[in-house]
């Protein structure tokens, strides 16, 4: 019997395209069928937020592609539970164990991770994703370092969990893996993961020191990475003409490879310290845009100093809509709350105004319009010293 045999499932639109693709190569394959949201037993995606999801089945799962990586792997389909596509459930697809701890502090692991989505084995089982460890002395660390090319478990100190569940996400384990975390070393500080991936990529992370002020140390790079447009750093950037953008740009950098100009996204550049006069009374919900695109407008929503909503109520003042369809742009009308595409969010931004949103080109959902396909492509123009 094919391994997909019994899925029916349904592709999230928040899922890029070439993922999409390659889910359903591999499920189709493998005995899958692909059907309407409301006949799907399982939803691929990276979120639950899905709309026009009222007609989910009740026993239907929202899983991420990793559990279909997973089950190929392991040759058997994993529990849906353990690769939740909530995305508070940030251990989704993490299968841990340990090797030596005391038995509180594997406790408290094993009780944290099975909290938050992952699962907890008491053996180095072939399922298993991750190792946590504070020395290379055990017969479970030996195993699974012999093995690590072929399993890819990753070896790290329990301190990757403490850091995950202090902020509430999955973080990168390059600086607490074994053979030599990073983390242990004395001279670790915050900035540490930052510049080993500034090394990896051939660059040299430049540091204040004791003697030197922030703006001469700039006069020594080609990139300054900051959060604000302000300081005496950012202004001699701007005065030498160099590169400035935001964490968001140099990770976006790290992963596609390609060294974009920050000013093209919005959020590839340093944004002003203080939100915008009047834009804090507004209360805003976000309908009908997925995944990555959601998350992009709620951070401009919040960096503009609004309050974003998930759902809807009286308190809303305005509703963003990828296009006019649902439940939230039904209420909206009904209530005569203004219903806007996002350009106005990103006009907003980029003018750093409280614009009104009683203008043509934010209303204007002629032509049945998805203003979803082109999320993003705004940059903020030209910049100048304030």
């Amino acid at each position: 019997m094919p391994l997909f045999d019994e899925v029916r499932y349904y592709i999230s639109e928040s899922l890029c395209e070439d993922t999409r693709t390659q889910l359903s190569v591999i499920l189709n394959h493998n005995g899958a069928r692909e059907v309407s949201i409301d006949g799907a037993t399982h939803i691929l995606s990276n979120t639950i937020e899905i709309e026009g999801a009222s007609g989910v089945q009740d026993c239907a799962v929202y899983v991420t592609p990793y559990w279909v990586e997973r089950s190929m792997e392991l040759g058997a389909l994993q529990d849906p539970k353990f690769y939740s596509a909530d995305r508070d459930m940030f251990f989704s697809g993490v299968v841990a164990t340990s090797a030596d701890l005391p038995i509180g502090d594997k406790e408290m692991i094993a009780g944290g991770l099975v909290e938050r989505g992952g699962a907890w084995r008491q053996g180095l089982t072939r399922d298993v994703t991750h190792l946590f460890v504070t020395n290379t002395n055990s017969d479970k660390y030996k195993a699974a370092y012999r093995f690590q090319e072929k399993t890819r478990v990753k070896i790290v100190l329990p301190h990757w969990f403490d850091q995950c569940f202090s902020m509430q996400m999955l973080l990168p384990t390059d600086i607490f893996e074994f053979p030599e975390p990073l983390y242990m070393q004395k001279d670790y500080d915050p900035a540490a993961a930052l510049e080993e991936h500034i090394k990896r990529t051939g660059g040299i992370l430049l540091k204040l020191t004791v003697d030197k002020h922030e703006a001469e140390v700039v006069e020594m790079a080609d990139v300054l990475i900051t959060r604000y447009r302000e300081g005496p750093a950012y202004n001699k950037a701007m005065i030498k003409g160099i590169t400035i953008g935001t964490l968001a740009w140099f990770f976006y950098v790290v992963k596609t490879g390609i060294i974009s100009r920050p000013r093209d996204q919005l959020l590839h550049y340093p944004v002003r310290s203080k939100p915008i006069p009047e834009f804090a009374g507004h209360v805003i919900t976000v309908t009908n845009y997925q995944g990555e695109e959601r998350d992009y407008l709620k951070k401009l929503i919040e960096v503009m100093g609004a309050t974003f909503t998930p759902s809807m109520s009286g308190q809303n003042t305005v509703v963003v809509a990828a296009y006019k369809k649902g439940h939230k742009t039904t209420k909206a009308e009904e209530w005569s709350l203004p219903v806007v595409n996002h350009k106005w969010l990103e006009d907003c931004f980029i003018e750093w105004r409280n614009l009104t949103p009683a203008q043509k080109k934010y209303l204007d959902y002629s032509a049945n319009m998805d203003y979803g396909t082109i999320v993003g492509e705004r940059g903020v123009g030209h910049v100048g010293l304030d």
